[in-house]
């Protein structure tokens, strides 16, 4: 009985760490970009983001996820991250020469972007995860964000109810082993 209050305990205090998790980031997020402009915000000096166009294909399609992390030793074929006015754009480096930076993407057919300032770039791609965007999509808008919030106070209730079920039926046990004494007693 010992060993399933600290399960119950331990699952409380995940689940409690997930919904702080979830809302501080959220509410963090949300801040950064608000302060700063940078629409991808790297809390840790790596993010996560979602690609929306087919612009990195093959390489990268839509819906992939990606992995960044904030580095200042950038080379020719890296996959880089860079905001240019509102737009995040994942391309490739193509060429650098000092501080200008010239990228494209994959499936542009070699077209050339503008050059970029160094200092513009966000970070490298370190990892990518085919169509995991999608569900990542769904999970940071409103009504994903919700569902997590949502299904995780309800495991942290169900696991009160659980708790309160078992103390009953204790409960009702030992009543049960009162009356019998009592009815031996009497007789």
């Amino acid at each position: 009985m010992k060993f399933k209050k600290i399960i119950q305990y331990s699952v409380r205090i995940i689940i409690f760490i997930i919904i702080s998790l979830v809302i501080g980031l959220t509410f963090y997020t949300i801040n950064a970009k608000r302060v700063t402009g940078n629409k991808l915000v790297m809390p840790f000096n790596k993010t996560i983001a979602v690609v929306l166009t087919g612009s990195m294909e093959p390489t990268i399609g839509v819906n992939d996820l990606i992995i960044v992390e904030k580095t200042n030793d950038y080379i020719v074929g890296d996959i880089v991250v860079y905001q240019t006015g509102n737009i995040l754009v994942v391309h490739r480096i193509v060429s650098i020469n000092g501080e200008v930076v010239i990228t494209s993407g994959d499936g542009n057919d070699g077209a050339l972007d503008d050059p970029i300032n160094i200092n513009s770039i966000n970070g490298e791609v370190i990892n990518i995860i085919p169509n995991l965007g999608s569900i990542v999509k769904f999970l940071k808008s409103p009504i994903g964000f919700l569902l997590i919030i949502s299904l995780s106070v309800g495991l942290l209730v169900l696991s009160y109810k659980q708790e309160k079920n078992v103390k009953q039926v204790d409960l009702d046990l030992i009543k049960e082993e009162i009356e019998k004494l009592k009815n031996e007693i009497n007789k």
